[in-house]
């Protein structure tokens, strides 16, 4: 058994996994979906269990500090072999257009597709961003040769169009990446499950028991709770976004939640 030092100020999973050989991880959990939809809320679950190992969007996994762009496989690969945890939590949020290629990295993946309502969404972005997440994405989005992979698509949906008002602008780009479960046909992979923000908040436990279930037969955490804020689960925002736009945002979501009722009830 290798000896380990531990650090004072290490934290209590800290201190767990270097006083334990869990050795190397037998599932890959990713997670997949659009910004502001309970995606990091997911990933902080699943940091309190001490038989996991989580990368967030920022993370040793990615081409630098700030950026969201994973390295490339053999490097990811390496990385998450040498964890030692149980299982591991990926959130690569802006690589969910290459689910089912990231998912391939590993035979033990699964993939959790988190979405929530457009119009709460948009409001979200507009509440932590203002006028500026394009401009930030551009920033840590872009690869090692400065190439903003988003840059085509917003072009294509005329996202960065100053004459749109911001609201509008975010819920094209809501609808660009929600669409792409459909465009690429993710539904037909059954390593993927699509999760409603409203019932992750509204029933955690029963979620996470069928993620882990999914991606192993793992079993909850004994001391697991969540403290979900439910405040702003159903009174919908005011927006300003036009009729064609709003109208899409509903039936793009109901088409989601259909798929999301069959798998998590």
């Amino acid at each position: 058994m290798k000896t380990r030092r531990i650090n004072r100020r290490a934290s209590k999973k800290e201190r767990y996994q270097l006083r334990n050989e869990l050795g190397s991880p037998s599932a890959v959990i990713w997670i997949f979906g659009c910004q502001r939809s309970g995606t990091t809320f997911l990933e902080n679950i699943f940091r309190h269990d001490l038989n996991s190992s989580v990368f967030g969007e920022f993370s040793p996994l990615t081409i630098g500090e700030r950026k969201t762009v994973l390295k490339g496989r053999a490097e990811v690969t390496t990385l998450v072999s040498d964890q030692n945890a149980k299982y591991v939590v990926i959130r690569p949020l802006f690589e969910s257009d290459r689910a089912i290629e990231l998912m391939n990295f590993f035979p033990n993946s699964i993939g959790v597709w988190m979405f929530r309502e457009g119009s709460f969404v948009v409001d979200s972005m507009m509440r932590k961003w203002k006028d500026q997440f394009f401009a930030i994405s551009r920033r840590v989005e872009s690869d090692e040769q400065g190439h903003w992979r988003l840059s085509k698509s917003v072009m294509e949906h005329s996202l960065e169009n100053g004459e749109l008002h911001v609201a509008e602008r975010y819920a094209r780009y809501w609808i660009m990446r929600n669409e792409i479960p459909f465009e690429n046909k993710l539904m037909a992979d059954e390593r993927l499950l699509f999760l409603d923000y409203r019932k992750l908040v509204q029933d955690p436990g029963q979620c996470i028991v069928q993620i882990l279930r999914h991606a192993g037969k793992f079993e909850i955490w004994p001391d697991f709770k969540v403290d979900a804020r439910t405040n702003r689960l159903y009174q919908e925002p005011k927006l300003e976004i036009s009729p064609e736009s709003r109208l899409r945002l509903q039936v793009l979501y109901k088409e989601l939640e259909v798929i999301g009722k069959q798998q998590f009830g």
